[in-house]
């Protein structure tokens, strides 16, 4: 008997908070050409090399992928637009099977591509309203305006924007007017930290306009509005999966060419039989044996799980621990 086994998670009761489906999203190898000091991505892992056999290995997982479990795929990087295997592995997740969604998240460097990828929405980081200013967010010179609004009469672009506790009310109403101008879908704006609370500028514009939805999960949190007629996102996340959730809050392809729990490659999910085996220790991370048989061997990977929880929710069917800090990109 394995003990100290905190969680085990597989397909037959896979969920994530409030019934969302997890996140499947694949890390297009290839690095960033822009440098946003509040972004957790590594550029070391833009180093990495994919296997030989990477399509082949990512073709077998999205074939295994249940589909009333995962039926949307994001690919993201890095910066996805400018990776050599962008191409091919749009085709590969084209001609797997049909999905609901497939999200591109991209700086919009060479967005013109996406129709040709075959995805379905695209979420453009962009963080200021002037061109300018938004380049020196990203330390490179980015997509125009114009360039966006020609896009946004191609394809479904929402405009992912991170703001701060210092952002003011100006800049917000900017930053829709901005979206609206061209064209988007949506406009979301994301914490730049791993801090779930509402921002100040948050919470007076939850004063002035109505509340369509609000998730209050700390392990991800949207509030949804519609200010001026446009539809706006409040986010807050934390990019890591919870350790204890006992349930698998994101699956990401890497460009190693597995599949891991977390987006810094520290927590593995094996896919054996069609099943993911997602056990949780203090020391090691442990695929072994289930109840029912159904696996027969066991592996062992070293894991850092930090001691203490950065948050903690207790209501109904949650108790979540999360870590991490937040992303810009999702």
């Amino acid at each position: 008997m394995i003990t100290q086994t905190l969680k085990t998670v597989t397909l037959d009761n896979l969920h994530t908070l409030n019934g969302h489906k997890p996140n499947f999203t694949i890390m297009v190898p290839g690095n960033c050409n822009a440098k946003c000091g509040f972004c957790f991505w590594n550029h070391e892992d833009g180093k990495i090399v994919p296997p030989k056999n990477y399509l082949e290995l990512l073709e077998e997982t999205l074939l295994t992928l249940p589909e009333d479990i995962f039926p949307a795929v994001s690919l993201t990087g890095g910066e996805p637009t400018i990776s050599k295997y962008i191409g091919d592995i749009a085709k590969v997740v084209r001609e797997t099977r049909k999905w609901s969604r497939i999200v591109l998240t991209s700086n919009g460097t060479k967005l013109g591509i996406a129709p040709t990828l075959g995805v379905t929405n695209v979420n453009l980081s962009r963080h200021h309203y002037n061109d300018a200013d938004n380049n020196a967010i990203f330390k490179n010179k980015m997509i125009g305006t114009e360039d966006i609004q020609s896009l946004c009469t191609e394809m479904n672009i929402t405009i992912n924007c991170v703001i701060n506790d210092k952002t003011d009310k100006d800049f917000i109403l900017r930053m829709v007017d901005f979206s609206i101008r061209v064209g988007a879908k949506a406009l979301s704006f994301r914490r730049e930290a791993s801090n779930v609370d509402k921002t100040p500028i948050e919470n007076e514009f939850i004063n002035l306009f109505e509340v369509k939805s609000d998730n209050k999960c700390p392990v991800c949190r949207t509030t949804n509005q519609v200010i001026f007629g446009f539809p706006v996102a409040w986010k807050a996340t934390h990019p890591e999966p919870s350790m204890f959730l006992g349930s698998l809050y994101e699956g990401i392809f890497h460009p190693d060419g597995k599949i891991y729990a977390d987006w810094k490659r520290e927590m593995p999910i094996d896919l054996i039989s069609g099943k993911y085996v997602y056990n949780l220790m203090r020391e090691k991370l442990k695929q072994v044996t289930l109840e029912n048989n159904r696996l027969k061997k066991s592996k062992e990977f070293k894991v850092h799980i930090p001691k203490e929880p950065r948050s903690y929710c207790g209501s109904s069917g949650c108790g979540a621990y999360s870590f991490g800090r937040t992303s810009c990109g999702s």
